[in-house]
């Protein structure tokens, strides 16, 4: 049997994206809806926060320090220690009703964020991006409505992705 405990009551209004950091052996994690950053240190069972502007919905742990995160109007470079946000680029500002979703990095070093239409969801205009290390960027999936779940085989060879 497996137990089971609670080690953050955080009581977050959406609670998503959690994302492992092998160096750093923490968990960082996202309250979509409460506006806030999570870094959970399984060693001291500290939980630090830090507030976003708007809806945030994934990141990634950037090998120069820091993150890159996607919130509703774009990516941007996330600084910790400042708790500064520097945009780099909106990819659907022409898209409003849309805000960023899930997404993970991958084993390239790359940013895969999708996004969704939060419309009634009948309008399949959501997509899935991949940011290169050098910050271009490419729109992989069109014409969905909630980019989420991104995974990858153990070998990495295979992407799994849905369309929620």
């Amino acid at each position: 049997m497996v137990d089971i405990e609670c080690v953050v009551d955080a009581k977050a209004r959406l609670g998503e994206g959690p994302l492992w950091d092998p160096l750093a052996q923490v968990l960082w994690w996202l309250d979509i809806k409460g506006h806030r950053i999570h870094r959970f240190d399984p060693a001291t069972g500290t939980d630090r926060t830090w507030a976003t502007p708007e809806d945030i919905g994934c990141l990634a742990v950037r090998e120069r320090g820091g993150l890159i995160v996607a919130m509703r109007s774009g990516l941007y470079f996330f600084d910790p220690e400042s708790a500064r946000f520097d945009a780099i680029v909106d990819p659907e500002i022409d898209l409003p009703e849309n805000r960023f979703n899930d997404g993970k990095p991958d084993r390239q070093g790359r940013f895969w964020p999708g996004s969704m239409y939060e419309g009634d969801r009948s309008r399949p205009s959501a997509g899935l991006y991949r940011v290169d290390p050098d910050l271009s960027y490419r729109r992989m999936v069109s014409d969905i409505t909630c980019s989420n779940g991104l995974a990858w085989s153990p070998d990495g060879r295979t992407m799994y992705h849905s369309d929620s």
